[in-house]
């Protein structure tokens, strides 16, 4: 756990009560991890809706053909399980940021 309050001086009964309360949000908070599921399914029916002709989206310069053609259920699976955790953690890893070249 994280030191919220660090203080070595006495503190008076309402500055107890104070950092109780401090701690108890920020432990609810701190917990409180809802969690997102993106079914396989989902993923499969969003490739299957991808243009097969359409250009690149992004500067990673990756076509459609590439999910529709690669399309599997391990890929499915994957992907589904990529885009749970960077929903559930708020999280998306530096390799898949779009950066300006």
């Amino acid at each position: 756990m994280q030191v919220i309050l660090q203080n070595h001086s006495q503190l008076t009964n309402q500055q107890h009560h104070i950092t109780d309360q401090v701690k108890t949000q920020y432990n609810d908070i701190n917990n409180d991890i809802i969690e997102h599921e993106v079914l396989l399914g989902h993923v499969d029916v969003c490739i299957h809706k991808l243009k097969r002709n359409a250009p690149p989206p992004g500067v990673d310069a990756i076509t459609a053909a590439y999910p529709i053609n690669g399309r599997s259920a391990i890929l499915c699976e994957h992907l589904s399980v990529l885009s749970s955790v960077m929903l559930t953690h708020n999280h998306v890893p530096s390799i898949a940021k779009a950066t300006d070249t």
